[in-house]
């Protein structure tokens, strides 16, 4: 006999995690606001970034408490993520790549990047200004050069838009392409992000 139902598997799962902490939000954005910012100080892909003031990617190397709180927080987070996903127990050893801020004004803008360098990213709102706009839209990983019904369901799923509120942070892998959308508020909009590496204690 013919078995005529399908065994359907899901294969190749892109997790992503939110959090939120607005307290300290507020403690970070008094902070870069008290900080001398220029311009694009990192000097990287500055062709893909409009109405943009961007610190040097060593934004977590700075001595202040607010940033050692910041370190400690954005890492329990990845540490709860990570024992979820794998099922375990294990403190990990967190290893912050490169870390900066954004701050943008209207009509600011980020087109579409990934991180290299690093398994695991993060952007935490600090103030996402009128929230509106600017989103952060993460594209499918999955590419098809054809498309017809048969493959409808990837094209249904093909971006996904975070509004940023404050004191949210995305936690994402690092082979995720991403962009911000046009911003059109007139309130100031900074962001946090940062790369990570993870190690696992023996």
């Amino acid at each position: 006999m013919a078995n005529t139902q399908p065994r359907v598997n899901s294969l190749f799962n892109t997790y992503m995690a939110y959090f939120e902490n607005t307290e300290l939000a507020n403690d970070l954005e008094k902070y870069i606001l008290s900080l001398q910012s220029i311009g694009i100080d990192s000097n990287i892909a500055t062709k893909i970034k409009h109405n943009l003031k961007e610190s040097k990617f060593n934004f977590f190397k700075r001595d202040e408490e607010v940033i050692k709180k910041s370190i400690n927080y954005f890492a329990s987070c990845l540490k709860l993520l990570l024992n979820k996903l794998y099922k375990e127990d294990s403190a990990y050893r967190i290893n912050f790549v490169d870390s900066w801020y954004h701050i943008g004004s209207k009509y600011s803008v980020h087109h579409v990047h990934k991180h290299p360098g690093c398994s695991w990213c993060g952007v935490f709102y600090v103030n996402p200004g009128e929230n509106s706009s600017g989103n952060t839209v993460f594209l499918s990983p999955i590419n098809s050069d054809f498309k017809d019904y048969g493959n409808k369901y990837l094209f249904d799923n093909e971006a996904l838009a975070v509004q940023p509120k404050i004191g949210q942070l995305v936690m994402f892998p690092s082979y995720l392409q991403h962009f911000q959308s046009l911003y059109e508020g007139d309130e100031t909009r900074i962001v946090i992000a940062f790369n990570c590496a993870v190690y696992r204690n023996s």
